[in-house]
């Protein structure tokens, strides 16, 4: 399942001529009116960025779409995912071996999330006061804050536990303290088409050698990724200083 992707969702790689021949099938003979059946049905995905020529997204051989989409847009043409999108099936049955090979869930009743999520809620509040003074627009975003995103987050995260289950060999309130720490960076920080962005700037401070030698800092992999993006912003007059 590639990383990125919420747990129980998928890609699928879109062959535009297949795709373009069921459009015009189903009564659609120009994208725009297609486009407009899908808004109509509550869609808000650009489809323009699904039937598209051309050269794929950079660093892939195809373009591919997620699952939630292809099912959409199969529903409007009124066929099946898959004689939309060969792959699909095959797709969604590597997803579930990977839910049911590589993860276990840690509760299974409501009783039991409730407990778990009590039982974190000290380390959840460690790991926000953690990142309490992650900058943005110059500004700390202060322990409140912090600790507001960590206890919203802990609920997500023990709900998707008990329905999708975490990584074998993982304790809960460890995998809940990485989604927290995640979570508060991309709520601060975040690509700017982000659905969960808030604001327009994290400060360079956040990543100073105290906070790199924390227990929940990032890895150097995650932490690149991060200097970089920001590096990139200030760069372009995105960001200010």
């Amino acid at each position: 399942m590639r990383k990125g992707l919420k747990l129980g969702s998928f890609t699928v790689p879109v062959d535009v001529q297949r795709l373009r021949a069921l459009r015009k099938a189903a009564g659609f003979p120009g994208r725009r009116a297609f486009a407009e059946e899908l808004r109509r049905r509550g869609y808000a995905f650009n489809y323009n960025g699904v039937e598209r020529g051309g050269q794929p997204s950079r660093g892939r051989t195809i373009n591919r779409i997620k699952s939630e989409t292809a099912e959409a847009v199969a529903e409007a043409l009124g066929v099946e995912p898959d004689e939309a999108f060969p792959e699909y099936s095959a797709a969604r049955a590597e997803m579930e071996r990977h839910l049911t090979e590589d993860r276990y869930k840690p509760f299974t009743t409501l009783a039991e999330r409730n407990v778990a999520i009590v039982d974190t809620m000290d380390a959840a509040k460690w790991t926000a006061w953690k990142y309490a003074n992650v900058k943005c627009d110059g500004v700390p975003i202060g322990r409140e804050e912090a600790v507001s995103c960590a206890y919203e987050t802990l609920v997500e995260v023990a709900d998707q536990a008990m329905k999708y289950g975490i990584p074998k060999g993982t304790t809960f309130p460890a995998y809940a303290c990485v989604a927290i720490r995640n979570h508060i960076i991309l709520n601060y920080h975040g690509y700017a088409t982000s659905p969960k962005h808030k604001y327009s700037f994290c400060s360079l401070d956040v990543f100073s050698p105290e906070f790199i030698r924390g227990e929940y800092a990032p890895d150097p992999a995650e932490l690149y990724i991060l200097m970089e993006e920001l590096e990139e912003q200030q760069n372009s007059g995105k960001s200010r200083p």
